[in-house]
């Protein structure tokens, strides 16, 4: 089947989702669930749509002349994660934004990508889910290399044009590192806004910030200990002062926009307070 899935591959890269034709009327269908980027939506395995796979909600499409479901799947986008009356799949896009992720940080698991796109997407977590993508990962890097390969000999390279070739782009990471920060202070800017139509000030969330520990109800029992806390014996500290260990201090200027960081200057108040 494989060669049919590559072949499908390149026909969705090149022309996108196929459209509609007289012949693909009247087919069976069933839902299914696609995972990508943009949302987690139900697709109807059917001939009365051609919508793209964008957003959230009930999406549809028919089936191909394709020699099975897989393949068809392949041709809208999709890699399922069985080749017959699949039920689940993940957008291409999908696949290729994880690969790109592992490709820069190889510890970033399955798992944990799993995990953020339920996060990302506002679901709950379901354990199997990285399982199934790991499944459909493999697929898609099945395809991917094949297709390399397919590249590679109409080009005439070998296989060490590669890394005879390879050029890397080192100043991307500084322009990503500016405009992740431009990014944050739009989101910090906008939590102060929240946090102000909703009457909280600055001391809220780290007032809040656990509501076992900190939340109190009318008439509740007294504890002996109102709150546990652990510290880590300044461990950290002892990285980086050198009147602990032998090196150059690090000093780090930045300061720190969530409530629940309390400045030096409000801890020092009760220093002389401890007995």
């Amino acid at each position: 089947m494989l060669p049919h899935l590559i072949d499908a591959f390149l026909k969705f890269q090149w022309q996108g989702a196929p459209a509609r034709d007289a012949g693909d009327w009247d087919r069976d269908g069933w839902t299914m669930e696609v995972i990508s980027l943009e949302g987690h939506f139900k697709l109807l395995f059917r001939d009365i749509s051609t919508d793209t796979l964008t957003g959230r909600g009930a999406r549809s499409f028919f089936q191909t002349s394709a020699v099975s479901s897989a393949v068809t799947l392949v041709e809208f986008g999709i890699i399922s994660t069985s080749p017959k009356q699949p039920k689940l799949g993940f957008s291409i896009e999908t696949l290729r934004f994880y690969r790109q992720l592992r490709c820069v940080s190889p510890r970033f698991s399955l798992d944990a990508f799993a995990k953020a796109l339920n996060h990302y997407h506002a679901v709950p977590h379901r354990p199997y889910l990285a399982d199934q993508l790991s499944n459909t990962y493999d697929c898609y890097l099945k395809i991917i290399r094949a297709v390399d390969r397919i590249v590679a000999n109409e080009l005439g390279r070998n296989q060490t044009w590669e890394r005879q070739n390879v050029c890397p782009l080192p100043y991307l990471a500084d322009q990503l590192s500016n405009t992740y920060d431009c990014y944050l202070e739009i989101i910090r800017a906008v939590d102060r806004i929240v946090a102000n139509e909703l009457g909280r000030n600055q001391t809220w969330e780290r007032q809040n910030v656990c509501p076992p520990c900190l939340y109190e109800v009318e008439n509740e029992t007294k504890l002996k200990f109102r709150l546990l806390a652990a510290m880590d014996g300044n461990n950290s500290l002892k990285l980086i002062d050198s009147a602990f260990r032998a090196g150059s201090v690090h000093t780090d200027t930045r300061s720190s926009t969530s409530g629940r960081w309390i400045l030096p200057d409000e801890v020092d108040i009760f220093k002389d307070e401890v007995k």
